[in-house]
């Protein structure tokens, strides 16, 4: 008799006791991954829910072998979500079936959907791939291994059957989001460490935040972006956004307020809802008087109505705005539709209000030339002033598999290093970029008609060091230490401006 119906695993970037535990593990699990988890409860499966590279930060002895070997489970499911978990999502799922050779061993999630054909026809230890939004398609996944094998008519599900792949009709996407329960976190092993890693480890000095979903899909079709609208259709289907209401938005709140939460990052920028949504969301959120900070991700630039409004319900607001490229015409070839002008005007909203502004860019989009370091230090010697904003020093971009860079090199003058399954895994298995600047190069998949591979990563590291360099005001830096978003090359520029 086995001990659960259901392991869902999230595996680390890299699964090597030689070097990979000295690298970045990415331990923030897809959000999908507690919903899933909670609907499977719901029906009455016993659910066990482990981050492996959470427990191995948690405690260097960590055994990932005798952790599988103890684990008994009729289904073994591993989410293989961003293509930095190719390497360590199939040697996962070779240690579930070694182990557990009679047990179902299955991988989910958009790089796993992308390369299903490949993972089934390369890796005899996984399965199936459940494709898309998971929750249905799954669902009916472990109904049907309780009493057969056959997948043959569960929908969004890829098999072997009779020495060949099989591939179902996808599941329909749900409309109705609110079912699912996002902020179910009792249900994950070491879940309040959970609230406090970033993606090198676990800092107990880090605010406890959480992730929490707004919506589905997305509105934007930016190059770089293996979730934007056309991405995001062809891996699940969904033809339109689908958002939470916001009263179930804010009764998660709530409760994760309750479980020792203090910042709140969500999933999209509410703005792209429309107004009344946005109203009616910080309505219901300010109703229940709870004490939160709160981050988001503005991939336009957020308008001063909305700052201000969303600076009356939190006690701490950031919005990242990501302008990628110093150029307006890059940018807004590659789908951010905003000039520096508006940037700078945003910005100075943030400051006036007293909203802090992390601001992120990249090199390698296509149409960017070696002017994008001459440009990049104008902008920066022009943010750097503020209290309150920060520039972010800018690391490899590691392109999508399916973004549409990725889908359509011909179109944007890209040439890619890194197309297939095969291509993702034997990078990450390496442990390239993980870590050090030195990797940097290992780590870019591409390079565009003006500027070579090599050049991407110089242009890289330049910007990366002259962002080091910018002293942060006082009052900046002494949040910035013990922010979620301060990721460790984050954490290093707190260091390093303290010094200079």
């Amino acid at each position: 008799m086995t001990d659960y119906d259901v392991a869902l695993l999230h595996p680390p970037a890299v699964l090597n006791e030689m070097q990979g535990w000295l690298h970045r593990q990415f331990p923030i699990m897809p959000m999908g991954e507690f919903a899933l988890a909670s609907q499977l409860q719901r029906e009455n499966w016993s659910v066990k829910l482990v981050n492996f590279g959470l427990e191995k930060k948690l405690d260097a002895s960590y055994d990932v072998d005798r952790s599988i070997r103890s684990i008994e489970s009729r289904i073994y499911a591993i989410d293989m979500h961003w293509a930095v978990h190719s390497s360590g999502a199939v040697k996962l799922a070779n240690l579930c079936k070694k182990y557990h050779p009679e047990s179902l061993v299955v991988l989910g999630g958009f790089t796993a959907t992308w390369f299903h054909e490949r993972i089934l026809a390369k890796y005899g230890s996984v399965d199936a791939v459940v494709l898309g939004e998971a929750e249905d398609a799954f669902s009916q996944l472990v109904r049907r291994t309780v009493h057969t094998r056959d997948l043959e008519g569960v929908p969004g599900v890829a098999y072997r059957s009779g020495g060949r792949i099989r591939r179902n009709q996808m599941a329909k996407p749900r409309e109705n989001l609110d079912e699912l329960d996002y902020a179910n976190l009792r249900i994950l092993d070491n879940w309040r460490s959970y609230l406090q890693i970033e993606e090198s480890g676990c800092d107990q000095n880090m605010r406890p935040y959480f992730w929490l979903n707004l919506a589905r899909g997305c509105c934007y079709n930016c190059l770089h972006c293996g979730g934007g609208r056309d991405a995001y259709q062809a891996l699940t289907g969904r033809q339109n956004m689908a958002f939470r209401s916001p009263a179930r938005v804010a009764e998660d709140i709530e409760r994760l307020c309750q479980l020792g939460v203090r910042q709140i990052s969500f999933s999209h920028d509410p703005e792209i809802a429309v107004k009344k949504y946005q109203t009616q969301l910080l309505d219901e959120i300010r109703r229940r008087r709870v004490d939160i900070s709160v981050y988001y991700e503005s991939f336009r630039v957020p308008s001063r109505t909305f700052l201000e409004s969303i600076n009356r319900l939190s006690f701490d607001t950031t919005v990242a705005i990501s302008p990628d490229s110093p150029s307006d015409e890059v940018r807004i070839a590659a789908g951010r539709a905003f000039t520096n002008a508006q940037m700078m005007n945003a910005i100075e909203d943030c400051e006036d209000i007293g909203i802090k502004a992390d601001i992120y860019y990249m090199v390698g989009l296509p149409g960017e030339t070696i002017g994008f370091l001459r440009m990049f230090t104008n902008v920066l010697e022009k943010i750097s002033c503020n209290i309150w904003t920060c520039v972010f020093p800018p690391i490899p971009y590691t392109i999508d598999p399916n973004c549409p860079m990725a889908t359509h090199p011909e179109k944007y003058g890209v040439k890619l290093f890194r197309e297939t399954f095969d291509d993702y895994e034997a990078a990450m298995s390496s442990g390239f970029g993980l870590g050090r600047p030195m990797d940097w190069l290992l780590s870019i998949g591409h390079e565009t008609a003006s500027l070579s591979k090599e050049e991407i990563c110089e242009l890289t590291l330049q910007a990366n060091e002259r962002t080091m360099r910018v002293p942060l005001s006082p009052m900046r830096r002494d949040l910035l230490e013990f922010s979620p978003v301060s990721t460790r090359f984050g954490q290093e520029r707190v260091r390093e401006a303290s010094d200079s």
